[in-house]
């Protein structure tokens, strides 16, 4: 029987270390969705790592499926899940009309910051989080201007 470091050591030897996506589970249960934070935090990666000189960085749909063994409509409907809390945007540009993607600091900023306030943790009747009571929330956090936006 292989102990814990052997097994992590054969998954390192039989699959490519380098190819580790993050997964934050609060934000899956607040997007409402484990693509969706995959996404998210595949969007805040190649920001940090790939950005073209417009912080874009150029990503097209085949990678995305691949990076994150999702189907074409599960990238489109977290897509648009992120677009709406505004956490990302993207356009076609270039020769060839190619999608960029860009994620917005200040909000994923804020979204943090309401993921870890106290006040945040619940809605007052202690229902769950939902999608538009996160967007309230956001809307509050940045106008309480408690978000230092990146520069």
């Amino acid at each position: 029987m292989a102990t814990k470091n052997e097994l992590k050591k054969l998954l390192d030897e039989q699959l490519n270390p380098a190819r580790v996506v993050v997964f934050r589970p609060e934000l899956a249960r607040v997007l409402g969705s484990v693509n969706a934070a995959l996404l998210l935090a595949q969007c805040c990666y190649w920001a940090d790592h790939k950005p073209d000189e417009d912080d874009m960085f150029l990503h097209e749909r085949a990678q995305w499926q691949e990076e994150l063994a999702c189907s074409r409509w599960e990238l489109e409907r977290d897509r648009e899940v992120l677009m709406k809390l505004g956490l990302i945007g993207y356009g076609r540009f270039g020769a060839g009309a190619r999608v960029h993607y860009w994620v917005e600091p200040t909000r994923v900023q804020a979204l943090c910051w309401a993921l870890n306030s106290d006040r945040c943790l619940t809605k007052p009747e202690g229902q769950p989080k939902n999608l538009l009571w996160l967007m309230d929330e956001f809307e509050k956090v940045i106008e309480s201007e408690k978000v230092i936006a990146t520069p």
